[in-house]
């Protein structure tokens, strides 16, 4: 890239049948593809395109476990071990009446771990 000149290669195709082998064609000749624009999804276009696979399924499953571990442990502490209250006989350690709470701090965690994850790769240089 000599003087700040950018060279781009343009496409457009009516078939997806016609773009895989166009995608192939272009990086076997040694262009990098940033981008491809499609009014439908089409699966197996990312692998087309050399893009790796993401690891945000992964993210995502720890932050859900972190707020499901939260909010068993810090109830479990607090009904069982803190302040144990004997309401109608049930038992200390009641699961199911926890089932609510630990699902929306699971859904919590998730959600605020994932928009931190993407402020944070998308605030971070190249």
């Amino acid at each position: 890239m000599a003087g700040g000149i950018k060279k781009f290669v343009v496409g457009a195709f009516d078939d997806e049948a016609v773009l895989f082998p166009a995608v192939k064609n272009v990086r076997k000749a040694g262009y990098k593809i940033h981008d491809v624009y499609t009014p439908f999804p089409v699966h197996g276009l990312d692998y087309a395109m050399g893009l790796r696979q993401t690891s945000l399924h992964t993210v995502g499953f720890i932050y859900a476990a972190l707020g499901t571990i939260t909010a068993l442990g810090f109830m479990s502490w607090v009904f069982v071990k803190d302040w144990p209250m004997d309401i109608g006989g049930k038992p200390f350690f009641a699961l199911p009446a926890w089932i609510p709470i630990t699902f929306e701090l699971t859904v919590l965690f998730s959600a605020v771990g994932m928009v931190l994850t993407f402020a944070t790769y998308a605030l971070s240089p190249l």
